[in-house]
């Protein structure tokens, strides 16, 4: 019997395709799967610092820390939060200006946040209160210090973006890349809002 001719096939075989194409592009599942390990380890440091908050050494307590400051950089970066959705959402319209501008300002918050960081620290080290001082001060230190760590690795990595925003084939390119960083972005806002709320609200009313 000769062969019959199949009909349709290629409208088959895109159907199957489609069906079986992946739920979740594999960038932003791997960040996901960074992002929880991560989150392990913040909930590490929260313990850690929870239970070594009034372990002070004789040294100054949690009344120390600048709590108007942490006000100033929680703005800050819900902020930089804010800008970071603008720009996801100017790229998915194809304005790469706007795009470029709102990535500007989300990096640009981002390393206030983390010059706010700077001079606290540099105010507290002038009063004594050092990565030494305590068990209190040394946790301090270790979970605030990972929060900047991690802003200021976004900071690099928007300005990266940036940057490849001028390459030619950008725009094929940047809608995951930028989904890829605003979950990034995401992550480091709601551990800081984690942080503010267990060193210094809970601290100072305490």
């Amino acid at each position: 019997m000769a062969d019959m001719p199949i009909h349709g096939h290629s409208q088959i075989d895109s159907r199957v395709s489609a069906e079986f194409q992946a739920p979740i592009d594999n960038g932003v599942l791997g960040m996901w799967i960074w992002l929880s390990g991560e989150g392990v380890f913040f909930a590490s440091l929260i313990g850690a610092y929870i239970m070594l908050h009034n372990n002070l050494n004789n040294g100054p307590g949690v009344k120390i820390l600048d709590l108007p400051s942490a006000v100033i950089s929680t703005v800050i970066i819900l902020l930089s939060s804010m800008t970071m959705m603008f720009s996801l959402g100017q790229i998915q319209k194809g304005k790469l200006i706007e795009t470029r501008l709102w990535l500007t300002v989300t990096g640009a918050l981002g390393l206030a946040f983390v010059l706010l960081a700077l001079n606290e620290y540099s105010a507290l080290y002038h009063q004594g209160f050092t990565l030494h001082t305590s068990p209190f001060s040394s946790a301090f230190y270790a979970l605030t210090g990972f929060d900047a760590a991690h802003v200021a690795f976004g900071v690099l990595w928007a300005l990266g973006l940036l940057v490849y925003t001028f390459h030619r084939n950008f725009l094929n390119e940047s809608i995951l890349k930028l989904k890829v960083l605003s979950l990034y972005w995401g992550f480091v806002t709601i551990i800081w809002m984690v942080v503010f709320t267990v060193v210094y609200l809970l601290g100072k009313v305490a």
